[in-house]
């Protein structure tokens, strides 16, 4: 689609799109499924912790999650702005303008998030607890979460990844509702119906649907992280123990909602967005046209090799040796009438 028609907007699809797949797999696979939900499926028979068996596999999955979702939150924090000044100046901002600063943006929101991540891995490593048992004695967390570092990546995924983005997001819904709403009005007084003024509100209203669902599962997610940082300053780990787990819990609850969440960008495009269902209807056609294909040549191969390898007719002697004397004395006859007339004549 983006070669096709180049457009500022399918660029933010793409890198987001890239974020959301790096959580899923490092954070919806590999942790929640490999590492915890294998195990509660088999019967606690099967024990996989990824982020257990070494000090840099702790440090790498905990670090590429919290990268994508800085870098997914913030590049629809940037998408919802941009919308915002294609509404409301529809033809200084359209959508196949300033490309290149899009494409600039998106690549300076990635390169900053891989940055300002980085004391996470410093942070961050196996702690071993003394009173629990086999299966939960080693944990991937934080070696003291009180100290300059923790706190900072604490308040970077507080603000940098949910309160900022959400409250940017949500302004620009209802800058965005705003306007829609008077640009209602006046079609309605003047009665126009246009076909790509449709198709440009099924677009926005898409976006709508997608940045309301991240502002939904976000606001709880802020919440609980809220209350995890309050049970970690006043110590509830040791004083009230049982609430400290619970919280614990909740979180990786919400974690695991946001992850599925991710999976929905898919249906929001193929409601909204003409051009997604036409595009995707040609992918999944020439697919069709190329796999019939190579069937049938597969079977074209299969009866050439069937018979190629199938045995000749054997035929006597007599017929061979009589049938071609004949057919080279008519053959030879005709030769001769036909140079006597072409002479004669």
């Amino acid at each position: 689609m983006q070669r096709k028609v180049p457009c500022r907007f399918n660029l933010y699809v793409i890198a987001i799109s890239t974020a959301h797949t790096m959580e899923l797999v490092f954070n919806a696979l590999l942790d929640d499924f490999v590492g915890r939900g294998l195990f509660w499926l088999s019967d606690c028979r099967i024990v996989l912790k990824l982020d257990t068996h070494s000090d840099a596999a702790c440090r790498f999955i905990m670090y590429i999650p919290e990268v994508a979702a800085l870098i997914s939150t913030n590049l629809l924090a940037m998408f919802s702005v941009d919308r915002v000044l294609t509404v409301y100046r529809p033809l200084n901002c359209r959508g196949d303008r300033y490309l290149r600063l899009a494409i600039g943006g998106i690549c300076g929101v990635y390169v900053a998030s891989f940055t300002l991540n980085l004391p996470l891995v410093i942070q961050s490593g196996l702690v071993t607890h003394k009173d629990s048992s086999d299966l939960t004695k080693k944990s991937c967390q934080f070696v003291d979460s009180l100290q300059i570092g923790a706190q900072y990546v604490l308040y970077l995924s507080i603000l940098g990844s949910n309160i900022i983005p959400s409250a940017v997001v949500f302004i620009s819904d209802f800058l965005i509702v705003f306007k829609l709403r008077g640009l209602f009005q006046e079609r309605g007084r003047l009665c126009l119906n246009d076909e790509r003024g449709a198709a440009e509100f099924r677009r926005i209203v898409g976006h709508l649907a997608l940045t309301a669902l991240f502002f939904v599962i976000t606001f709880p997610i802020i919440v609980v992280i809220i209350l995890r940082q309050q049970s970690d300053m006043n110590g509830y780990q040791i004083s009230d123990p049982l609430y400290a787990r619970k919280l614990v819990h909740v979180s990786r609850l919400c974690s695991s909602i946001e992850s599925l969440t991710y999976t929905t960008g898919f249906i929001t495009y193929f409601i909204f967005m003409n051009s997604f269902r036409i595009e995707l209807r040609r992918l999944c056609r020439s697919y069709c046209l190329s796999m019939k294909s190579g069937n049938e040549k597969y079977h074209i191969g299969q009866n050439m090799r069937r018979v190629s390898l199938k045995p000749k007719p054997q035929t006597d002697d007599h017929m061979v040796s009589d049938e071609p004397a004949v057919k080279d004395d008519s053959s030879r006859g005709t030769c001769l009438l036909s140079l006597t007339y072409s002479v004669g004549k």
